[in-house]
């Protein structure tokens, strides 16, 4: 899993966007560094892309949704339904899972930013 970091260019002009995405970046480079330190599947390598893809997407449309605001009344969504569709991992419950947790924790993690709890 590759680490964020944080572009200049990627600020949308409203501050709540922003800090959301920048919080949701150091939440995966927190994970980046724990990938690099415990052993886990694949799955969980993978989904980490996957998050990391959906968070530049996302940042990538947020200036579109700053300049609107009710052009997407949950802009975070898309996030969680990559949570929903990819959890739990494929490997979860399997011989392939190292019980690493990390997917467990991350997944608590991002429902917890998701309300805006951490």
């Amino acid at each position: 899993m590759r680490r964020l970091r944080w572009k200049k260019q990627w600020e949308s002009g409203h501050t709540g966007l922003d800090e959301g995405n920048k919080r949701l970046a150091e939440i995966l480079n927190g994970y980046a560094g724990l990938l690099g330190q415990e052993e886990h599947c694949q799955d969980m390598d993978d989904f980490g892309e996957a998050l990391v893809g959906a968070l530049e997407a996302k940042i990538a449309s947020d200036g579109e949704r700053a300049a609107d605001p009710g052009s997407d009344r949950d802009p975070d969504g898309h996030v969680m339904n990559l949570l929903g569709d990819r959890l739990p991992l494929p490997t979860r419950q399997t011989p392939q899972c190292k019980d690493c947790g990390l997917c467990d924790s991350l997944q608590v993690t991002l429902e917890a930013w998701y309300r805006h709890e951490t």
